[in-house]
């Protein structure tokens, strides 16, 4: 293996250090007819944060690479450039020229992630591809072709870069590494900045870090002021993931000014031409970025031609120049009718390696790289003027280019570098594989004690019992009511009657003005109209916080004519979704909380009262944990919330043309898993849960006053009768 990553070496440094002169020389060779494919580029051409230069540098290489590859042709393709400064065009008003255009084929950029989301919600069903070299998980989560009931129906959005999540893990593991256990992290109020403040938290607690101080800021003014505040804390690191250069020149004057500052750590954003331009301020400042693997040779290679290390965006640009080229030659020279997007899925999935053997498929980066004209003139575009179809997957100037199998929205190998400015320059302290060394999210499952010896024994239920309540209202909530709905449905397949289920919900999604599908709620575009056969029992408007607490309570009324009559015979499943804070669920748009205090005052005169056997309570709001550890020490009584106590839950499955999310992520996971094992342990749907349940951490709570985990099924609350004596 180490013989084919050193004969890459050696093949790009002969054909960087190339004369410039050879294409000159040779361009009487040239094809006389182009076939040609316009690209829109957005990029930063103004401003401190622009590096249009270095765009032109990367872009000046890959014409010369792509003509090299075709001299001495009759016929040949490239690209033709149309550029746009994202820093003074407005964003919206381009995105929807671009739409109208039938002459553009790939659309490079926008930088910026707002912008990119703007561009993406416009384009996303144009069918033409868009190659973007950041993206947030929020941003890929939207507009992924793959996510919880495949929201884009085709992949449009290509991401050079894995999230900003697997840069998070880096950074944290670095610290740990340093055996520091207090940290803290300052981030941009911005889509960039969102990620960061989100999965920052989210691991640092898997690995067992102490978070000081978690901030957010919207001015100058307000950075600085956190950052002396930081400052004056017993935090020891302090992780900065900011909007701009500026914002990096204030953190290091801040700094730079505080004898006890803590050690800082940069986010990829930073390292620019900006930043190199700050001079002695920026000297030692340091970060992680994205970086080309060394195993494709650009980085050498670019190193040789230009006496320097290239910044982390060049081999994104340029492997987006690429994938614009070669997916416009697929289809130019393909027999067939065919997208560029087509195109791109097929090239994504082409196998690693032609290597037979047990390491075929783990061959990463070890063929011959398509960014050089050797390779791209041999790989690809020779190969397809002869009608053949390429044979293994392409390595660029960043990485493979291969994309995740079930979205096609990020790459699923980038590498990292550990930088630090040091003579005004980019030192590399580590290079960081991210296929070999970030942790898989599959593994990050907390410790969850069985209960087998508990002195609670589990019994078979005489009858079932499900509360099933929506707190939220309004189209933006769309998720909340395809949540519940969801539930409902999944009770009614597996033999609850209406009779057995108290639906409370708003009723205002499925023949809202903005629904283009009236009568219809669905978690996926795709997926069964959830508000057929329902029967609402409650619309949430008529109810209040203390109408919640009558019907759990079983106290009729002439208002309350329905309530939950369960007794200690009867398996209780009460499931609560909308909105939280700390220490309470939101109700409707109301002022009122159904409290952690109302919750536990309620759940302890049921169980007073022997109004349930057993019961699980299942609870989809942010924070939700606040409210549900409420119930510890009242007997029987489990919990399972979706975040914990100062955690937010999330959305999944972004519809584009209805502009919502469709479900929740801890939701449709709960259902996925009942619809595929019903009877799976408590135990084992934890960790399920906790696996799927990506950005929060789903959490139970009072295990110790409850059956053996092992022992008690998620059928005990969701499936009417025992299906073992049928």
């Amino acid at each position: 293996m180490q013989s084919k990553f050193i004969l890459i070496f050696i093949f790009s440094l002969l054909l960087w250090s190339c004369n410039s002169n050879d294409l000159t020389q040779n361009s009487s060779n040239e094809p006389s007819e182009w076939a040609t494919a316009k690209v829109a580029v957005v990029l930063p051409l103004s401003g401190n944060d622009s590096d249009k230069s270095r765009y032109d540098r990367i872009f000046n290489l890959f014409e010369d690479n792509v003509i090299k590859a075709q001299l001495n042709s009759t016929k040949g393709v490239r690209l033709e450039l149309e550029w746009f400064d994202e820093n003074t065009v407005d964003i919206n008003k381009l995105a929807n020229e671009l739409y109208d255009r039938d002459d553009v084929k790939a659309i490079i950029g926008p930088l910026n992630n707002d912008h990119i989301e703007t561009m993406a919600n416009v384009m996303y069903d144009k069918g033409i591809p868009m190659f973007v070299m950041t993206s947030s998980e929020d941003i890929v989560r939207r507009y992924s072709s793959g996510t919880a009931g495949v929201a884009i129906k085709k992949p449009f959005m290509w991401s050079l870069s894995t999230t900003d999540i697997t840069q998070s893990q880096l950074i944290l593991a670095k610290i740990v590494s340093m055996g520091i256990k207090k940290m803290s992290i300052i981030s941009a109020s911005n889509k960039y900045g969102e990620t960061f403040n989100r999965w920052i938290p989210y691991y640092a607690n898997e690995m067992e870090l102490d978070i000081v101080d978690r901030v957010q800021y919207s001015s100058s003014n307000e950075l600085e002021n956190e950052m002396n505040k930081i400052c004056k804390s017993d935090t020891e690191v302090v992780i900065c993931a900011l909007h701009n250069t500026d914002d990096v020149k204030t953190v290091l004057q801040t700094t730079k000014n505080n004898p006890n500052a803590p050690k800082v750590y940069f986010t990829g954003s930073a390292l620019n031409t900006a930043l190199l331009n700050l001079g002695t301020l920026a000297e030692g400042a340091e970060g992680f970025s994205m970086y080309p693997s060394l195993n494709t040779g650009f980085s050498l290679g670019y190193q040789t031609r230009f006496n320097e290390f290239p910044l982390p965006i060049e081999a994104q640009l340029y492997d987006a120049f690429l994938l614009s080229l070669v997916s416009f030659a697929y289809c130019h020279y393909s027999d067939y009718d065919i997208s560029m997007n087509k195109a791109l899925e097929e090239l994504s999935d082409l196998p690693l390696s032609t290597e037979e053997g047990p390491y075929a498929n783990d061959a990463w980066e070890t063929g011959t790289p398509i960014w050089d004209y050797a390779g791209l003139r041999d790989v690809v575009l020779d190969p397809l003027k002869r009608g053949e179809r390429i044979e293994t997957n392409l390595i660029g100037a960043s990485c493979n280019l291969k994309f995740a199998a079930e979205s096609y929205t990020s790459l699923v190998d980038n590498s990292h570098i550990n930088w630090l400015i040091y003579n005004g320059k980019p030192a590399v302290l580590g290079y960081i594989d991210n296929y070999y060394y970030v942790w898989s999210w599959g593994t990050l499952i907390d410790k969850l004690k069985d209960n087998s010896d508990s002195k609670y024994k589990h019994k078979v239920a005489k009858g079932y019992k499900a509360v099933l309540i929506c707190g939220s209202e309004g189209w933006y909530n769309y998720r909340h009511q395809a949540d519940i709905l969801y539930v409902y449905n999944n009770l009614k397949k597996n033999g609850f009657s209406d009779d057995d289920i108290i639906l409370i919900m708003r009723d205002d999604i499925a023949n809202h003005t903005k629904n283009p599908d009236k009568g219809i709620i669905r978690v996926s575009p795709h997926g069964e109209n959830l508000y057929q056969n329902i029967e609402i029992d409650y619309r949430a408007d008529t109810l209040s916080v203390k109408d919640l607490e009558d019907i759990l309570l079983g106290n009729k009324s002439s208002k309350l004519t329905t309530v939950l009559e369960s007794t200690d015979t009867d398996n209780v499943l009460l499931y609560w979704t909308g909105h939280g804070t700390n220490q309470s669920f939101s109700w409707l748009e109301t002022k009122e909380k159904f409290t952690s205090e109302i919750l536990s005052q309620t759940i302890r005169e049921m169980y007073e009262n022997k109004r349930y056997q057993s019961m699980l309570i299942c609870a989809e709001p942010c924070y939700s944990g606040s409210v549900v550890k409420s119930i510890e020490g009242i007997p029987m009584v489990l919990g399972i919330a979706a975040a914990d106590e100062n955690e937010s839950s999330y959305a999944d499955n972004f519809n584009p043309e209805l502009g919502v999310w469709m479900c929740d992520r801890f939701s449709y996971n709960l259902m996925r898993i009942l619809v595929s094992d019903r009877y799976i342990s408590i135990y084992d749907l934890y960790t399920r849960l906790t696996a799927s349940t990506l950005g929060s951490h789903v959490k139970v709570y009072n295990s110790k006053m409850f059956y053996n985990l092992k022992v008690s099924s998620l059928c005990d609350y969701f499936c009417y009768y025992n299906f073992d004596s049928n």
